[in-house]
């Protein structure tokens, strides 16, 4: 066994040395190949339960907790009270990822549930006035990534927003849907003003990380919805990646690395940019009954086989609401990290 690692390690060496780059652009994503996602909000002070009841439908995310317990937005919110600000220190997450042998982040800006986490001005339903807090998460993530020299990319969900009464909810798809007309207003008056200030605020940005799993065709989007969120994107952040998931095609004018499913491996060599998401547990938003942990093993085998195939591997943590990570994710980081700096 000990052997067999040692050759992935030196297979995952050579290939992130010698990787034919698709443009400049990507080059440094095809290097590094292996990143830190990071799921934390307001879910992550529900830990997996609501009044005493677990999620529901075995197969679900703890961050899917609002939809599929149904609770109601005013009480979802006040989880913001759970927050230990005094304890939460973002420098810690950029630390465990270099420690880890990572080398980017991606931060989710804003998950399904409409909560910008960082001090948006666009709207009140944010994590810092939730919490009155004067705090803003990202900008000390982007401080503590530059000091550190890690790369970050905001995850920003744009299809679906349970928040905005004109955004996607998937209840429309039982109800009926917004109108074209009411999903544009979404649009322009939330998602593009947001995903402005998340390209302006916090210094270089190298990638935009989106999540909507269909091509746009078989969703609400219009083409030119997607085609003004890449320009603003280029605008703003020239240098900025963008993934798959926002639901265009993989090419070089909208589209830089290939997103797969979520935990879904590579199976045959691509010659384009991708990558996996991956969680260590289940969830990916903190869960307190979490069971289901991956062994160090099976995430080694999983970095190194999506090398091999010219891919990456982009790993989840889920902070609990002090900012704290669960022991089982940092033991497996700090394992993939010992066997990267060795070989």
């Amino acid at each position: 066994m000990r052997k067999l690692l040692l050759s992935l390690c030196l297979t995952f060496l050579f290939l992130a040395q010698h990787s034919y780059a698709q443009s400049n652009r990507t080059a440094w994503f095809e290097e590094s190949r292996y990143g830190m996602f990071i799921h934390w909000g307001l879910y992550s002070a529900a830990e997996g339960l609501w009044k005493g009841e677990p999620l529901r439908y075995l197969n679900n995310y703890a961050e899917w907790i609002q939809y599929r317990n149904r609770i109601d937005q005013g009480e979802y919110s006040s989880l913001a009270k759970r927050f230990d600000w005094e304890a939460i220190n973002a420098e810690e997450w950029v630390l465990l990822a270099k420690k880890s042998g990572m080398k980017y982040i991606i931060m989710t800006a804003k998950h399904h549930d409409g909560l910008a986490i960082w001090d948006s001005k666009i709207g009140n339903y944010t994590l810092p006035k939730l919490a009155a807090s004067k705090r803003d998460i990202i900008q000390e993530l982007a401080d503590a990534c530059r000091k550190h020299d890690m790369k970050l990319g905001f995850y920003y969900s744009h299809w679906i927003d349970w928040d905005h009464p004109y955004a996607w909810d998937h209840n429309q798809e039982l109800t009926g849907h917004v109108t074209d007309a009411q999903f544009n207003q979404y649009w322009q008056e939330k998602a593009i003003p947001q995903l402005r200030e998340l390209l302006t605020n916090y210094g270089d940005i190298a990638l935009m990380w989106f999540d909507m799993w269909i091509p746009y065709e078989k969703s609400i989007f219009k083409k030119e919805q997607l085609e003004q969120a890449v320009q603003l994107i280029h605008e703003l952040q020239p240098n900025c990646l963008i993934n798959s998931r926002l639901g265009l095609p993989t090419d070089a004018k909208y589209v830089d690395f290939e997103t797969l499913g979520d935990n879904e491996f590579g199976s045959a060599y691509t010659d384009h940019p991708w990558e996996t998401p991956g969680t260590i547990a289940h969830s990916w938003g903190y869960n307190g009954q979490e069971k289901n942990w991956k062994s160090t093993g099976q995430l080694f085998e999983s970095l190194i086989s999506n090398v091999a195939l010219n891919g990456g591997f982009t790993l989840n943590i889920g902070p609990r609401a002090d900012g704290s990570v669960p022991y089982e994710s940092i033991d497996r980081l700090d394992n993939v990290g010992e066997w990267l700096a060795r070989y």
